[in-house]
C-alpha cells in the first residue's frame, strides 16, 4: 500500500513539475540578451513569431535599486536597442516586456535577469561626431590618423568627400572636391593607396569592435562577418574612386575655361547669373563681357585666380546670356522667366535644387523616363519628340511646351516598348520652353527643360547621356550616334577664322578664313538672340584653301554680331568657332 502511495505521489509531482515547465514557457517566450560597449549598452530580444505586437517596454535597474524604471517604449518591434544613458562602470539589468494586440504581457527573466557593464566612451577617438553606418565611422578614423590634409582642405571636408552615397565616378571628383586643388588630390589617392595595399585593416577588427559594435547595433556574433562586408566595400569604393582621379583631371583640363553654371533668384530677388571660372588663368589681361542683344555687363577679372565662383546681377528681362572674352565667344545660355535653373557640365538645363554654390554637377540624374531625341523645325513650328526607358516607371509623366500640357504619358504607351515618340504643333511665337514633369507625393515637379530657339535643329542623347546634333533621326528605336569624338586641340589645324575688317564697322564688312584640309562648311552671321541674319555657306563641301566674304549691314540696326564657321571632317564632330562684330550705323 505504502508502494502504490509512493507511486502515486512521485506521479503527481512529475505532473506538476510538467506543468510549472510548461508555465515558465508560456510566460518567458522572450530571448534576451545585453552586450557591454563603447557609446552604451545594446540589448537584443527574440520572441515567439506568433505574437502581434502592440507596444514594447525596456527597463532598466543598476545595482543596488530594488525595482526596475522604464528606459523606452516603443509601439513597434525593433528587435535591438543602444542604451545611451547608462553611467560609465555601472552593470546594469534589463526587463523587456511585451504588450500583444490582445492585452496580454509577456515578460523575460526576472529571476535572473540579463546584464551589463556600460563601458566609459573615448570621445576624442570620434571627435562626438554621431554616424549613421559602420562605413562611415571606419573612414572617419582612418582619416583623423592618417596625414592626407592638403591645402585648406581638413579631415571633415574629406570624411564629407569619401563617404557619400554615389556612383563613385568622376562626377564626384567634379562635384564634390575642391577644383582648385583636384591635382593636388593626387597626394590623397596615393597615400589611401598605401594604406589599403598595406592591409592597414587586418590588425583593426578588434578596435574598430570596441568603437562601433554596439553603435551599430551589432551582436558579437555577427560582428566578424559585418566587418569584413564593410572593408570590402570601402576597398571596392576607393578603387573606383582612385580609378577616376585621372579621368577627372582630364576633363577638367578639357573644359571651357568659363562655364555659366546657374541662373536664379537670391534672397534679394536678384536675378543673378552665376559664372564659374575653371582656368582662371586664360583670363589675365582679357575683357570679358556677358551679352544679351545690345546689352552688356563688363566682369571683373582681376581677381579670378583666387575668386574662381562669381555672382554677376542681371536684367530680370533677359532671356539668354552670351559670354565673350575679347572678340571671341565662349558660350551662349538660354534662361527660362521665373524659373532657378542649373546648366549641367554636360549641357542639360534641369531645376536648381539641392546643389549648393558653385553649381558644378556633371550630369542630370537618372530618372526612369527621359528625353531621348528631339526635332525641332523652326519654319514649320513642328516639334518631333521621344522618350526612353529602361524600367518600367511607376511615376507619372507630363510634358509641357511653356506650362501647358501637350503629352499625358499614359503607363499603356510605356508597357509597350522602350521607345514611344509623338509629334505636335507649337503655335506660341515667344520662348517655348518644353519641360519633363514627374508626379511625386501628389504634386508635378520638373526635372528638365530644352529651348525651342530660332534654329531648326535634330539633337539625341548619347550612351553617357550627353545631347549630340545628329543628321538622321532614328525614332521609335535606340539612338544611332556615330563617333563624333573630336579633339579640340586640332581646331587650328582645320580652319582660321581671322577677325572681320573693319570692326567695329559702318556699312561693309570683310569676313575671312583659312580652310586647311577639305571639308563641309557652314558660315553664317548671327545676333546674340541666335537670329541669323546672313548665311554664305550651309553644309556645303569646299576644298582646302582661302576664303573671303563681304557683308553689307546697311538693313541691320546697330549692335552686336557673330559670324560663325562651323567644319566637318568625315564622321567627326563638327569644330565651331565664332568672332564677335560691331556695327555702328
Amino acid at each position: 500500500m505504502k508502494i502504490k502511495l509512493t507511486i502515486i505521489i512521485t506521479e503527481i509531482v512529475l505532473l506538476l513539475s510538467i506543468a510549472f515547465t510548461r508555465n515558465i514557457e508560456s510566460d518567458l517566450p522572450i530571448d534576451l540578451s545585453v552586450y557591454d560597449g563603447q557609446g552604451g549598452l545594446l540589448i537584443d530580444w527574440n520572441f515567439d513569431e506568433e505574437i502581434i505586437i502592440d507596444s514594447v517596454k525596456i527597463s532598466s535597474k543598476k545595482i543596488g535599486d530594488t525595482s526596475f524604471k522604464i528606459v523606452e517604449e516603443i509601439n513597434i518591434n525593433k528587435g535591438r536597442y543602444l542604451d545611451r544613458f547608462c553611467e560609465p562602470n555601472e552593470r546594469y539589468y534589463y526587463k523587456i516586456e511585451i504588450i500583444d494586440q490582445d492585452g496580454k504581457s509577456y515578460t523575460s527573466d526576472l529571476n535572473r535577469p540579463s546584464f551589463g557593464t556600460c563601458l566609459e566612451f573615448d570621445n576624442s577617438t570620434l571627435d562626438n561626431l554621431e554616424f549613421k553606418t559602420l562605413e562611415s565611422g571606419v573612414i572617419y578614423d582612418i582619416l583623423k590618423n592618417s596625414d592626407l590634409s592638403i591645402d585648406n582642405l581638413n579631415v571633415n571636408d574629406l570624411f564629407n568627400f569619401l563617404q557619400r552615397d554615389s556612383e563613385k565616378d568622376i562626377a564626384d571628383w567634379i562635384e564634390n572636391f575642391p577644383l582648385n586643388i583636384l591635382q593636388k588630390g593626387g597626394e590623397i589617392v596615393n597615400k589611401l593607396n598605401f594604406l589599403i595595399e598595406e592591409n592597414y585593416f587586418i590588425n583593426k577588427s578588434s578596435y574598430y569592435e570596441s568603437l562601433f559594435r554596439n553603435m551599430m547595433l551589432i551582436t558579437p556574433n555577427e560582428w566578424d562577418e559585418v566587418f569584413s562586408e564593410v572593408i570590402n566595400n570601402i576597398k571596392e569604393d576607393w578603387s573606383l574612386l582612385a580609378k577616376n582621379h585621372l579621368t577627372a583631371i582630364n576633363y577638367l583640363e578639357a573644359i571651357e575655361p568659363l562655364r555659366v553654371t546657374a541662373v536664379y533668384n537670391d534672397e534679394y530677388n536678384q536675378r543673378i547669373a552665376n559664372l564659374y571660372f575653371f582656368h582662371p588663368e586664360v583670363f589675365f589681361n582679357k575683357e570679358l563681357l556677358l551679352l544679351n542683344n545690345n546689352e552688356y555687363i563688363k566682369v571683373n577679372v582681376s581677381e579670378v585666380s583666387t575668386l574662381r565662383n562669381q555672382k554677376i546681377v542681371i536684367p530680370e528681362y533677359w532671356s539668354n546670356v552670351s559670354l565673350m572674352m575679347d572678340d571671341t565667344l565662349i558660350n551662349k545660355y538660354d534662361i527660362i522667366k521665373n524659373k532657378n535653373i542649373l546648366y549641367t557640365l554636360n549641357n542639360d538645363m534641369i531645376p536648381l535644387e539641392n546643389v549648393k554654390a558653385p553649381y558644378i554637377k556633371l550630369k542630370k540624374q537618372n530618372s526612369e523616363l527621359w528625353l531621348n531625341e528631339i526635332q525641332w523645325n523652326h519654319f514649320s513650328r513642328v516639334l518631333d519628340l521621344e522618350l526612353a526607358k529602361k524600367i518600367e516607371p511607376i511615376h507619372k509623366y507630363l510634358i509641357l511646351s511653356s506650362s501647358e500640357i501637350i503629352w499625358e504619358v499614359s503607363k499603356e504607351e510605356l508597357n509597350e516598348k522602350d521607345f514611344i515618340d509623338s509629334t505636335f504643333s507649337i503655335k506660341n511665337l515667344n520662348q517655348n520652353i518644353i519641360s519633363i514633369s514627374v508626379l511625386q507625393k501628389d504634386e508635378y515637379k520638373d526635372i528638365e527643360y530644352f529651348v525651342l530657339g530660332s534654329h531648326s535643329f535634330l539633337k539625341a542623347l548619347s550612351k553617357d547621356f550627353i545631347w549630340k546634333d545628329i543628321t538622321d533621326h532614328s525614332f521609335g528605336s535606340e539612338n544611332k550616334i556615330p563617333n563624333l569624338n573630336y579633339d579640340a586641340s586640332l581646331l587650328p589645324e582645320l580652319f582660321v577664322l581671322y577677325q572681320n575688317y573693319p570692326n567695329p564697322f559702318n556699312g561693309e564688312t570683310r569676313i575671312s578664313f583659312d580652310l586647311i584640309n577639305e571639308a563641309i562648311v557652314s558660315l553664317f552671321i548671327s545676333d546674340a538672340k541666335g537670329r541669323i541674319h546672313e548665311i554664305f555657306l550651309d553644309k556645303e563641301f569646299i576644298n582646302s584653301g582661302s576664303y573671303r566674304f563681304t557683308w553689307n549691314g546697311g538693313k541691320n540696326s546697330t549692335g552686336v554680331y557673330f559670324i560663325t564657321i562651323q567644319a566637318q571632317v568625315n564622321q567627326m564632330a563638327p569644330a565651331i568657332f565664332s568672332r564677335k562684330m560691331i556695327y555702328l550705323k
